[in-house]
């Protein structure tokens, strides 16, 4: 209800709403309301158009959708309605059903939005029109994708045309051997048990006789050569080759084709001439085919077999069931046996063809792309197509190959890979409105088949100290990758040897003391194949230590220097000239000595001066001059220098006392006839002839050059016995002899020759680490000195080095002995070498007077008091050299008469001409 502006009301009823309605209302006078009145309203019913609403719907590409476009329509009175088309789709159509609804069906392979518009009707009135919109979804659809399915290479395994057969005539040449041409024949089983077998080979030119007995000139087939063989069974004397057979090396699943030219015999039968082809006894097929009467009838067969793998043996054999005696059947020529393998087959290592691809979009609107891919390819593959290349990785295995010549792709396998695969081939479409895929997928089987591969052997290099040994294991250097059994075959290295162990591998021995490089080839094989490599060796040297060949004493005797030890000796019938010898004060250095000379004997008819004279060192050196030097006399006997001891004229029980500081070296001098201070004035230069002249303690320095003191140590003193007379006098050293007491006996250097040697002939160099105050080694030629040797036990430490870190060392102690008194004896038994040696004729006593001397034992009989059953025995200790004058050690009248009765007389061994040597 509105109220109008009037005052009125409005009523309007509810949409579509039809019956009795009713209000009530009341009247005010601005006072009092009215009583309550009521209103009723009857709305009469009237018919509405019915609603069409608008809708969309969605839908995939190449489907069928259904449309119920009431639905969503309506009828206020609920009347029936019914739908009316007012348009078609523009890319589909319609299809009405009893039930108003609609099945929508778009184009093939259409895709994109469509519509139509239509209205209902309820019987009176029409609704408004509606539309509907279609939205079609585009779908990719799954390309084609064709694999061409066409074999795969052939290759022609043999062909035989008999050609080797030369023809020796105008008839057929029966050649005996068992095999020909790569076939071989069989002559079993033998129904006729009849002919001479052979291979029965025709030319072209030759006579052969026909079913009738007749000679027909026969002929190869044209391009076959000249030569045929003939297949029979001779009943008779006639030749024939009952069958042939080969092997043959075939691959499972291959295709072979056996072609051959057959020609029947001349005017014979089918029963004749048949013959019937075996794979591994196995039919594979037959021929029967005639000729006429006056020319062979050639023809060509063919026959077809897969082969299982492997070694199969193919045989070609009469089956003639009527023979004649002289051998009639069936011509052979030109046989052929060629292999197809199936498609995408071939041998590892190698290029293998795969069969041509082609795929196609099968939605042709344009709204999809093609792409093909290929998958699942062995990663170290590599596929191609001559202009692309693709190798497979463990991580990447498919390649997109569109673009690619698909009619040309090869895929190489992995390197040394045999077997069987498959590639996965994937034809892709995808809608390029939304991405939308659809694939096709097929399997591409290949064969790889398996080839000998060559062996593989590594160059190595090896390391080794020179004379080590080396064990070298080939088993990592070698391979095979068809596991093939290896055999090794090795060179000889230069500066080496080899030797097999036990366990398969090999020791290396460099030569002795090699350093350097060698090496050796080596060759390993299959049986079909081989390889070669080479081993380098590297041999270091080794740094060896030097090795001591020397051994030190463990005793030495230490020897006295003596003017006896350096006077002449004789050598042959010349002399050799000695070292001179020189003496030292005693005492402690710092301190002086006490020196005491007493004249003991004289013989000489002159007046003679003695006395000394001080030297630099114990070569008697003074300043630079030595023993023998122009001056050396001059400056011997310097006033500064010279000491007199006994002036001209003294002589025996004469004494002197003189003081000089310890260790002061002296030589010894006499001045024949005179005086020092007269030879100075007269003949400083000390020739002969010229005036007085001076003998020295040192040969050299004498103007005759020869020796004329004898010096011997006698206990602690010094014997000094001289011969005054020019030439040597008499040699009898008696003409002054003198005692010295004081002095120190200075022995003899010591001298070690410390050798090593070197394996590697490294330079050495030696080193005295330990030893006595004075010790010295040469570094380079290990002399070890030790100048002033003193009794006693001495150690020393030497030390060789080759300069590369290799050393050894010598550790060794040595007794020094000094020799013992002549007249002392310590109960030690020692033996006493006797030599003969003539002295001057006249002093030698003749034999006959019974005498003879046994020295420890020792038993002497003789002239001279020795005494019967108590002969003396020699006990010394000891090794002076020299003939002994001094107190024996026995008081035995015989020993002193040996050794020397007193100082003045001449012993036996003197008389004798005997030089005694006490040997330790």
């Amino acid at each position: 209800m509105i109220k109008n502006p009037d005052g009125s009301y409005l009523y309007s009823p509810d949409a579509n709403w039809n019956g009795v309605d009713s209000f009530s209302y009341k009247v005010n006078d601005g006072e009092l309301d009215s009583n309550l009145a009521r209103v009723t309203l009857t709305i009469i019913p009237v018919n509405d158009a019915p609603v069409a609403r608008d809708d969309a719907f969605t839908l995939d590409e190449d489907r069928v959708i259904h449309l119920d476009l009431l639905a969503n329509d309506g009828d206020v009175e609920g009347d029936a309605l019914r739908l009316i088309l007012l348009s078609q789709p523009a890319h589909g159509s319609l299809t009405l059903n009893p039930d108003n609804s609609l099945d929508y069906r778009p184009q093939a392979q259409w895709s994109g939005e469509d519509g139509f518009s239509y209205r209902i009707n309820d019987g009176e009135l029409d609704s408004p029109e509606a539309q509907v919109r279609l939205i079609v979804n585009p779908v990719a659809d799954a390309p084609l994708l064709i694999i061409d399915e066409a074999t795969g290479p052939s290759r022609e395994i043999f062909r035989t045309g008999w050609e080797s057969v030369p023809n020796r005539n105008r008839t057929s040449t029966l050649v005996p051997e068992k095999t020909l041409d790569g076939w071989t024949r069989i002559t079993r089983p033998d129904p006729s048990c009849g002919g001479a077998n052979g291979f029965e080979i025709w030319s072209s030119g030759d006579r052969m006789h026909n079913a009738q007995n007749k000679l027909q000139t026969v002929q190869a087939a044209p391009g076959n050569g000249n030569n045929w063989l003939e297949l029979n069974d001779a009943r008779g004397e006639g030749h024939q080759t009952l069958a042939i057979e080969r092997q043959i090396e075939t691959l499972a699943g291959a295709t072979y084709t056996l072609s051959l030219d057959l020609a029947g015999r001349l005017g014979y039968g089918a029963d004749t001439t048949r013959i019937g082809i075996t794979l591994d006894g196995l039919r594979i097929g037959g021929d029967e085919s005639t000729s006429p009467p006056d020319a062979l009838d050639w023809r060509t067969r063919s026959f077809q077999f897969t082969g299982s793998g492997g070694t199969q043996t193919l045989r070609i054999a009469t089956e003639a069931t009527h023979r004649d005696k002289n051998g009639r059947g069936m011509m052979l020529d030109d046989i052929r046996l060629t292999e197809t393998w199936p498609a995408n087959t071939g041998f590892e290592d190698s290029a293998i063809r795969l069969s041509a691809l082609s795929a196609a979009l099968v939605d042709r609107d344009g709204s999809e792309v093609l792409t093909l891919a290929i998958e699942a390819i062995p990663p170290g593959a590599t596929l191609s197509d001559g202009s692309h290349r693709f190798t497979a990785t463990p991580d990447q295995t498919r390649t997109d190959i569109s673009g690619w010549n698909l009619g040309n792709l090869s895929l190489t396998p992995p390197p040394d890979f045999n077997g069987r695969f498959s590639l996965q081939i994937i034809a892709t479409a995808t809608e390029q409105a939304n991405q939308a895929q659809a694939s096709t997928t097929a399997e591409l089987p290949l064969n790889v088949l398996p080839v000998n591969d060559a062996p593989l052997a590594r160059d190595a290099r090896f390391t080794l100290d020179q004379d080590g040994k080396l064990i070298i294991d080939f088993s990592p250097l070698v391979s095979d990758v068809d596991g093939d059994p290896l055999s090794l075959t090795l060179t000889k290295p230069k500066h080496g040897s080899l030797s097999r162990n036990a366990d398969g591998t090999y020791t290396y021995t460099p030569k002795r003391g090699y350093s350097g490089t060698d090496g050796f080839g080596y060759s390993v094989t299959d049986g079909r194949l081989s390889a070669s490599a080479t081993l380098e060796l590297r041999i270091l040297p080794v740094n060896h230590p030097p090795v001591w060949c020397s051994t030190p004493p463990g005793r030495v005797e230490l020897q006295p220097v003596t003017i006896d030890d350096f006077a002449y000796r004789d050598v042959g019938e010349g002399r050799e000239l000695g070292a001179a010898s020189f003496f030292q004060a005693g005492g402690t250095a710092g301190t002086s000595a006490r020196l005491t000379f007493d004249w003991l004997y004289r013989e000489a008819a002159y007046n003679n001066e003695i006395g000394l004279y001080r030297v630099d060192d114990a070569s008697g050196r003074i300043g630079s001059l030595k023993p023998g030097d122009k001056g050396y006399a001059a400056a011997a006997l310097a006033i500064e220098r010279a000491i007199v001891l006994f002036q001209s004229g003294r002589g025996q029980g004469a004494k002197t006392d003189i003081a000089l500081p310890a260790g002061q070296y002296l030589g010894y001098y006499l001045i024949q006839n005179a005086s020092s201070a007269q030879w100075r004035n007269k003949n400083p230069a000390n020739r002969s002839g010229q005036g007085p002249l001076a003998f020295f303690s040192a040969p050299a320095a004498n103007p005759d050059k020869i020796d004329h003191l004898h010096a011997t140590w006698q206990g602690n003193g010094l014997r000094l016995a001289w011969e005054d007379q020019t030439g040597g006098g008499d040699r009898d050293f008696d003409d002054a002899i003198i005692g010295a007491q004081g002095l120190v006996q200075s022995f003899q250097p010591f001298v070690y020759q410390a050798k090593a040697s070197d394996k590697d002939g490294d330079k050495l160099g030696y080193r005295l680490l330990e030893g006595p105050a004075g010790a010295r080694i040469d570094a380079i030629t290990g002399r070890l000195t030790w100048d002033k040797p003193q009794p006693g036990r001495q150690g020393f430490r030497i030390e060789v080095t080759d300069g590369k870190g290799g050393t050894a060392e010598q550790q060794f102690s040595i007794d020094f002995r000094a020799p013992q008194d002549q007249g002392h004896c310590d109960g030690k038994s020692a033996s006493i070498q006797i030599q003969a040696q003539p002295s001057r004729q006249e002093d030698r006593q003749p034999d006959g007077d019974g005498r003879y001397i046994l020295i420890n034992p020792s038993q002497s009989r003789g002239q001279k008091q020795a005494p019967n059953g108590t002969e003396g025995k020699v006990d010394w200790n000891g090794t002076a050299p020299a003939s002994l004058c001094q107190t024996p050690v026995r008081t035995d009248a015989w020993l002193a008469d040996l050794l020397c009765p007193s100082p003045q007389e001449k012993g036996l061994a003197e008389l004798t001409g005997l030089v005694v040597r006490m040997k330790g």
